[in-house]
């Protein structure tokens, strides 16, 4: 697989790396947290007929080095200046889960700028909850006292972090449920019964190099940061905003807000779902995006 891949210098002079698939409408794909270029190949597989597919790794992730820049604001540096290096104009965005919310630290910095369209994945615009928002992380459990914790868990203890989150990935919630923040001692074990078919996927996110283990602290926190409530209505282009329900990281309710604040946008549900709707629902996925950028 690695000779899709592409290679771009950062103005900081980073080697960034990317695959570039297939031809067409221009499809930048920004991957979440965790994940790298080479994971969305098989989408991309069914997506090229109609598309030039590209996603470039973040990083600290797949090829890319320079962990220590690692960050939601590097990374939205890092989309621009691809777009701008391969010349592309009219581009549809599509970011999943953290690259949606590197989609709306773009739109911060750059306005929409080279889109012509967005897709926003299972995502929310402010992580934290607080007396002001309940439609984060964990369907509105997550605070930044857990935030704070959690960033001293993945120091301390990587493995009890990513057990705990690699649950809640996977298995449906509703915001009623209550997020204990506990790790039992057979959580592994329980997950791996919760996997079923996706056997695979749940090692991947369980997998997690030591070298990972420092970007995603840095993903983590910088995530936790941000609150681009006031930049929806800066998304100026059509969007489209997929969302899973129940789901399990993030709320339905986190989806109508966007879809309320952006100013053309539709809203694409993934009904019985967690948060891996696009893997649970592939070919569904795939149609929407279709569909959505007219192709």
């Amino acid at each position: 697989m690695e000779d899709y891949y592409k290679v771009f210098k950062a103005s900081d002079g980073t080697d960034i790396y990317y695959v570039d698939i297939g031809s067409g409408k221009p499809l930048l794909f920004v991957h979440g947290f965790g994940g790298s270029s080479q994971v969305q190949i098989p989408i991309f597989r069914k997506l090229s007929d109609k598309f030039r597919c590209i996603c470039f790794d973040q990083r600290g992730y797949g090829k890319t080095e320079g962990r220590e820049k690692a960050g939601i604001e590097q990374s939205a540096r890092d989309a621009y200046e691809l777009l701008e290096y391969l010349k592309l104009d009219s581009v549809v965005y599509l970011g999943y889960s953290m690259g949606a919310i590197i989609l709306f630290d773009y739109v911060k910095k750059y306005g929409c700028k080279h889109l012509e369209r967005v897709i926003i994945g299972d995502s929310s615009p402010k992580l934290i909850n607080d007396d002001t928002w309940d439609c984060g992380l964990y369907q509105g459990w997550y605070t930044k006292e857990q935030a704070e914790k959690d960033l001293e868990t993945m120091k301390d203890n990587y493995i009890n972090f990513n057990l705990y989150f690699t649950d809640q990935t996977i298995t449906k919630h509703t915001k009623d449920d209550i997020r204990d923040f506990v790790v039992s001692p057979d959580l592994r074990e329980v997950i791996m019964e919760k996997a079923g078919a996706s056997v695979a996927t749940v090692n991947a996110l369980l997998s997690v190099t030591p070298e990972q283990e420092q970007s995603n602290i840095l993903y983590w926190k910088t995530m936790c940061m941000g609150d681009y409530r006031d930049i929806l209505k800066n998304i100026t282009v059509p969007a489209a905003i997929i969302y899973a329900d129940p789901g399990s990281l993030y709320d339905p309710r986190a989806a109508k807000y966007m879809a309320e604040n952006i100013p053309d946008a539709k809203l694409y549900p993934y009904m019985g779902c967690t948060h891996m709707a696009k893997n649970e629902k592939e070919e569904q996925f795939v149609s929407d995006i279709k569909e959505f950028s007219n192709v």
